[in-house]
C-alpha cells in the first residue's frame, strides 16, 4: 500500500481509487462540467438531497454489475485474475450471475494476492485463458442495454481495454456499451463533503451497507449494486436523470476530480501528472500496454 500525506484525515491508496483517497474532502469540486443542470453541488440546494424516488427512474428496475480483480493497481500494466457480471432485480434478488477466474499468464504478486486472495498458482491451475474469459465478458457487455453498474470505471475499463490490444481481440472503442453508472465517479460528486476515506467498504458504510466477501470480483459488485440504489434513494435527481447525459456528467466529473487531485500532488511534485479519461484511458502509445 502506497502511503501518502498524513493531513486530517488518512489519505491512501486503493486500487478502487485507482488515487490516493481522501482527496475529495481537500477540494471544493465545483458544480463547472455539466452537474449544474442537477443543481446538487450549486448554490447547495439541499432539496435535491431528499425525497422519494419516482417509479420511472432507472434505479427501480433491473441492474447489472461489473467488477475485476487484478494483479497491480496499474491499469496500464495489470491483467485479469478474476471478474464477475451479475443482473440484479429492483428487489435485490440475482437473476443472472457469471463469474470468471483468469490466469494472467504471470506471477501474481504477493500483495495483490493478500488483498483479493486469489495466488498464482490457483490461478495457473484453475483459471480460464485470459482470451477466452475476456471474449465471454465481452459477450455479455456488447450491446447490453440495462444500466451496468461499476466501482472505478476508469481502471476497470482500462484494464480490459489493454488486455483486448495486449491479446489482439478488438478495441474497446469497436464495443457497444451499456449506459454506466460508475459509483465512484457518482459519490465523489453527489457527496462531496462526507470525510473520510472513499474505498468502497467506506461508501458502504456511510450508506449503512455492510459489504460481504470485500475485495472479490462478486463481494464488490454486489455491495456496488446496493450503494448504487442507495444512493438514488438519498439524490432523487440522480435516479430520474437521463442516462446518456449522465454519461457526460460523469465523464466531466471523472475530469474535475483529475485536474484538483493533480493540483494537489504538484504541491510537491511539480511535473505529477495524471492519466485521464472515463470510461476508459487511452495512452499515447497501443504498446503501452503490451
Amino acid at each position: 500500500m502506497l502511503l501518502g500525506r498524513k493531513l486530517n484525515h488518512d489519505v491512501s491508496w486503493n486500487r478502487h481509487t485507482n488515487n490516493l483517497h481522501g482527496i475529495d474532502n481537500i477540494f471544493s469540486l465545483y458544480d463547472t462540467c455539466g452537474w449544474s443542470d442537477m443543481k446538487i453541488i450549486k448554490n447547495y440546494d439541499r432539496h435535491w438531497y431528499s425525497g422519494t424516488n419516482d417509479n420511472a427512474n432507472w434505479s427501480n428496475g433491473e441492474l447489472y454489475g461489473w467488477d475485476l480483480e487484478t494483479t497491480s493497481v496499474e491499469p496500464r500494466t495489470a491483467r485479469i485474475v478474476s471478474a464477475a457480471i451479475v443482473r440484479e432485480a429492483p428487489n435485490g434478488t440475482l437473476l443472472d450471475t457469471h463469474e470468471w477466474l483468469s490466469n494472467p499468464d504471470q506471477d501474481i504478486p504477493l500483495s495483490a494476492t493478500a488483498i483479493h486472495g486469489i495466488s498464482t498458482e490457483e490461478a495457473r491451475t484453475k483459471g480460464q485463458d485470459a482470451e477466452t474469459v475476456i471474449r465471454e465478458m465481452l459477450t455479455l457487455l456488447d450491446g447490453m442495454t440495462l444500466p451496468l453498474i461499476v466501482v472505478n470505471g476508469a481502471y476497470d475499463f482500462t484494464i480490459l481495454r489493454q488486455e483486448m490490444l495486449r491479446l489482439k481481440i478488438g478495441r474497446l472503442e469497436d464495443v457497444k456499451l451499456p449506459p454506466i453508472v460508475d459509483s465512484l465517479v457518482c459519490d465523489r460528486k453527489l457527496d462531496i463533503w462526507r470525510k473520510g476515506r472513499r474505498s468502497l467498504t467506506a461508501t458502504a458504510a456511510s450508506y449503512g451497507i455492510c459489504i460481504r466477501a470485500a475485495h472479490t470480483a462478486f463481494g464488490d459488485i454486489t455491495c456496488s449494486l446496493k450503494v448504487v440504489r442507495a444512493m438514488a434513494k438519498k439524490y432523487p435527481v440522480f435516479a430520474s436523470c437521463n442516462l446518456g447525459k449522465l454519461q457526460a456528467m460523469q465523464k466531466a466529473a471523472h475530469e474535475d476530480w483529475c485536474t484538483n487531485f493533480e493540483a494537489f500532488r504538484r504541491i510537491d511534485e511539480s511535473d505529477f501528472m495524471v492519466s485521464r479519461g472515463w470510461p476508459y484511458q487511452v495512452y499515447d502509445s497501443e504498446n503501452e500496454g503490451k
